[in-house]
C-alpha cells in the first residue's frame, strides 16, 4: 500500500481507496506511469506525484539521521579536549534537528519550496567547507548527501512546481468560496540556528512550522486570530486582526519573537 495524491482536493490517503475519502473523487488508474518520463512532463495523477515527495521527505529524513550521527560523534570527541569539534557539533545538532522538521513540512509541497532549494547551495557550500577546514571531516559526508538532495529537487523542478501551483490555486478557490482572506506570515532571524519554529492559529491542535526563507499562507475567516509561537522554549502569543488580505511580518532573535511593521533585513 502506498499514499497517493487526490487529484481533485490535494489530500493524500491509500491506493487501496476506490475513491478520496475526503472529496469521493474516483481514484485513477496509474498503469500508465512509468518512471522513465521526462520530468519536464509531469505526471499530475496522484501516484507520479506522491512518489517524487514521499522520495524527497525520506531524503531529508535520512540527512537528519546522517547529521545527527555527524553531531553526536563530534560532540563526544569534543569533550576529549578538541573544542571545536564540540562548537560544530552543537550546530549540526541543530542542522540535523531542522532537517527533521522540514522532512515533515515538505511532505505538502508549498509556495518557495524549490527556490528554498534552489538558494541553498551557497549555505550548503560554506558548511562543506567549514567541517573540512576545522578538522570536523566526518562533516563533509552530511554536507554532499545534502547538495544531492538538492539536485533531485532541481532537477524534478517542474514536477514540484506544477503540484504546487495547483495545490495553491485549489486553496484559494476554496477561500474565496467560503469568505475566507489570505493571511501571509513572512519570518525572518538574527541567528542560522533559529531559522525553524513551530507555531498554532488559534489554539489548534495542528502546529505549524515556519523557516525564514518561505512565507506562509493561511486562509482564515475575516476577524481576531491569535497566533502562538514556540519559540525557545517558550510561547509567544500575537492578535492579529484579519478584515482583508493581509501580509504580517515576525523577527525572532536569541530571547523572543516580536511582530514587525517593517520586516529586517
Amino acid at each position: 500500500m502506498s499514499l497517493i495524491i487526490c487529484s481533485e482536493c490535494g489530500k493524500e490517503y491509500s491506493d487501496n481507496a476506490a475513491a478520496c475519502p475526503n472529496c469521493g473523487n474516483p481514484t485513477k488508474p496509474t498503469s500508465n506511469y512509468t518512471p522513465s518520463q521526462s520530468s519536464a512532463e509531469p505526471q499530475m495523477s496522484g501516484i507520479a506525484v506522491s512518489q517524487y515527495v514521499e522520495k524527497l521527505a525520506a531524503k531529508e529524513q535520512a540527512s537528519s539521521i546522517i547529521w545527527g550521527a555527524i553531531a553526536g560523534l563530534q560532540i563526544i570527541i569534543g569533550f576529549s579536549g578538541y573544542f571545536t569539534a564540540l562548537f560544530i557539533g552543537i550546530l549540526n545538532a541543530v542542522a540535523a534537528y531542522q532537517t527533521y522538521q522540514k522532512s515533515k513540512k515538505i511532505r505538502t509541497p508549498y509556495v518557495g519550496m524549490v527556490e528554498e532549494y534552489e538558494n541553498k547551495f551557497k549555505s550548503l557550500l560554506i558548511n562543506l567547507i567549514v567541517n573540512g577546514l576545522l578538522g570536523a571531516v566526518i562533516g563533509i559526508a552530511g554536507s554532499i548527501f545534502d547538495l544531492f538532495t538538492r539536485n533531485y529537487v532541481l532537477s524534478n523542478r517542474a514536477i514540484f512546481e506544477k503540484i504546487i501551483a495547483e495545490n495553491a490555486r485549489k486553496r484559494e478557490e476554496e477561500a474565496k468560496a467560503s469568505g475566507k482572506v489570505c493571511l501571509t506570515l513572512y519570518y525572518s532571524n538574527s541567528l542560522a540556528g533559529a531559522s525553524i519554529c513551530k507555531y498554532t492559529i488559534d489554539g489548534q491542535p495542528e502546529e505549524y512550522i515556519i523557516t525564514n526563507t518561505c512565507p506562509e499562507l493561511h486562509y482564515l475567516t475575516p476577524g481576531n486570530h491569535t497566533i502562538e509561537f514556540k519559540y525557545n522554549m517558550k510561547k509567544v502569543s500575537f492578535q492579529i486582526d484579519l478584515n482583508q488580505k493581509e501580509t504580517v511580518h515576525f523577527y525572532g532573535n536569541m530571547k523572543t519573537i516580536t511582530l514587525q511593521e517593517t520586516p529586517k533585513i
